[in-house]
């Protein structure tokens, strides 16, 4: 993927190189907080869960900076909306807001959206592996040169149970698809909503 697939594929991995021509671990690094899918996790797209008002509505408090926003969440009437969102522990579909240990902004979701757009909804391992870069270098977000090496050095070295290949490989390092894509965290959730959760 475009942001991803850059910072996974190349680029300096940081803290100089170890003895051997092996890289040393950033300092952000976390192994002990990374966090893996279960295996039963699945990506599934257009669930018609969420009407276009709902969207509208969700769009317009995630935009305002609020992404708990609880009127929307705790309104009995966006009851199903709202699990496809956020979504729930009895369901092992993907949901727009699945954030690690508390970040509140990266492309877990848009993994998920790509995959639906691409028609390669089989491809979990590719959020799998999102999830376990972005978890793993949590402690540096905010400073890109030290989150992006971080998530290089994750992809190629801390994440190397989860392989992807054939198409999978091929979404994950290709340009984001302009359904799934946006500026901020806040416009990439929003596409992602329409797309897994909408129609």
């Amino acid at each position: 993927m475009g942001g991803i697939g850059g910072a996974l594929g190349g680029g300096a991995l940081g803290g100089g190189a170890s003895e051997g021509g092996a890289p040393s671990t950033p300092e952000c690094y976390r192994e002990q907080d990374i966090v893996y899918l279960s295996g039963d996790h699945q990506i599934v797209g257009h669930r018609d869960l969420c009407s276009a008002d709902q969207l509208a509505a969700i769009a317009d408090c995630w935009q305002s900076g609020d992404i708990d926003c609880p009127t929307f969440f705790t309104n009995a009437a966006n009851a199903e909306c709202g699990a496809c969102l956020r979504g729930t522990t009895s369901s092992a579909v993907i949901p727009v807001l699945m954030w690690a240990s508390g970040l509140d902004a990266y492309y877990v979701e848009v993994v998920a959206c790509e995959a639906v757009a691409s028609e390669l909804e089989q491809c979990i391992d590719a959020v799998s592996l999102e999830l376990c870069r972005v978890s793993a270098c949590e402690t540096c977000y905010g400073e890109m040169d030290k989150y992006q090496a971080c998530l290089s050095f994750a992809g190629q070295y801390g994440c190397p149970a989860i392989e992807l290949t054939g198409d999978c490989a091929t979404m994950f390092f290709g340009p984001i698809p302009t359904e799934c894509d946006g500026p901020s965290a806040p416009s990439r959730a929003i596409q992602a909503a329409q797309l897994l959760c909408g129609k």
